[in-house]
């Protein structure tokens, strides 16, 4: 079935089973995380991703970025110190 024309109730079930897989089915928790960034890519409407670990102010790292645009995007934001991010963690 094509993703983008599921209802959104089955897209929800198809995202979960996805990511499941991808969590399950790693080598290492890194490929982990990447095969999640990458299954988020996929199923969603998006031209990327990235998934970062904030602890605090002090301690932040990008584990995933899906390419070097995105990579950018992450460190423009953790320099600045604002963007989607930093929102995120402020919830």
């Amino acid at each position: 079935m094509n993703v983008a024309r599921a209802p959104d109730a089955e897209k929800i079930g198809m995202a979960r089973e996805a990511l499941w897989f991808a969590l399950h089915h790693s080598d290492d928790r890194l490929d982990a995380v990447a095969r999640v960034g990458r299954t988020c890519v996929e199923l969603l409407p998006v031209d990327g991703a990235s998934i970062s670990l904030m602890i605090g102010t002090g301690r932040r790292e990008t584990l995933y970025a899906s390419d070097e645009i995105v990579a950018w995007i992450e460190a423009l934001q953790f320099t600045l110190g604002e963007g989607p991010c930093f929102e995120a963690a402020d919830i």
